[in-house]
Parts: C-alpha cells; structure tokens; sequence
C-alpha cells in the first residue's frame, strides 16, 4: 500500500479511535456519578448496569483489540506485537462483541416486559444479579477458545492464525480397531 494512503488510513483510525475512547470515557463517567444519572434518567438498576458493563466492555475492545487489529490489518498486515497480544486482543474483541450483543438482547427484553407484560413486577435485585453475571460468565466462555487457540505462526512473515482443532482431535473417546 502506498505510504500517503497508509498515513490518510492512520490518521483517520487514530481520530476515530480517540473520539471513540474519549465519548466512551464520558459516559462511563456519567454513568458512575450519582448526581448525573439522573441527567440520563436511569436509576441503578437493571438497564443501569447493562449500560455499564458493555461500555467497560468496549472500552477494553478500545484499548485492548482495535489499535492491534487496525495497525494489523491498515499497515502492515504483519503481526509485530508478539503472541501475548494476538491472543489477548483477538480474545477482547470476542468478549466485548458477545458482551454487547447480550446486553442489547436483555435489554430488548427488558422493553418487552415493560410494555407487553406490564402487570409483572419489576426484577428483583437477585435477578438482576443473576442476569448480569450470567451475560459477563457467558462472554469470557466465548472468549476462551480464541485465547487458547490464537497463535502467530511464521510463513514468509508472521501472521496471527487461528487453528482451532477439529472435531476428531477434540474427541475423547477414540475407537481403536
């Protein structure tokens, strides 16, 4: 790629990618003072506290997965940062995609109780506990197999490369003739 097009790309990222953290920043900021919150007009509680574990979450994708994915993919297509960060940002970009497609369905369903089963009563606090360790317990299970089978693998550059083991060498039980 031409040097020019590679820094118009890096400059676009980098614009975005600050944006990005700086508005992500803001709102966790507004999320966590009691004053402002009710600025917004959540009350701690259930949608409160979806809200905020996905902008943690992609805040780790910001800080963690993008900058080495997009310098990747943008500007060299050769992974210089090691086996410690393919895993790690391959395995944050996992997380916090599953983390906010959970959050956006809990919360579809939250408005769907609120208005079509109006009658029920609220979630308990219990359930809202359970419902939030149940959406972050089910992203980091996602996030697992990329951690352990992301690997940078050396051809004519390196490369980071998945290889996750097919069914045969996942099976325990082997049937010998």
């Amino acid at each position: 790629m031409n040097t020019s097009i590679e820094l118009l790309f890096f400059t676009i990222f980098f614009i975005l990618w600050l944006t990005s953290v700086a508005g992500h920043l803001i709102f966790l900021k507004l999320l966590l003072t009691a004053d402002r919150i009710k600025l917004l007009g959540l009350p701690p509680g259930p949608s409160w506290s979806l809200l905020l574990s996905t902008t943690v979450a992609d805040i780790l994708e910001l800080l963690f997965g993008l900058p080495f994915t997009s310098a990747y993919i943008i500007l060299t297509e050769d992974w210089h940062f090691g086996l410690p960060f393919c895993k790690l940002s391959h395995s944050v970009e996992t997380f916090s995609l599953t983390m906010t497609v959970l959050v956006i369905a809990a919360l579809m369903m939250m408005c769907y109780n609120m208005t079509v089963k109006s009658h029920r009563p609220k979630p308990t606090t219990a359930e809202q506990t359970l419902l939030l360790v149940s959406i972050w317990a089910l992203a980091l299970a996602t996030a697992i197999p990329t951690f352990v089978f992301y690997t940078v693998k050396k051809e004519h550059r390196y490369i980071d490369h998945h290889k996750f083991p097919s069914l045969e060498e996942l099976s325990v039980l082997k049937i010998n003739k």
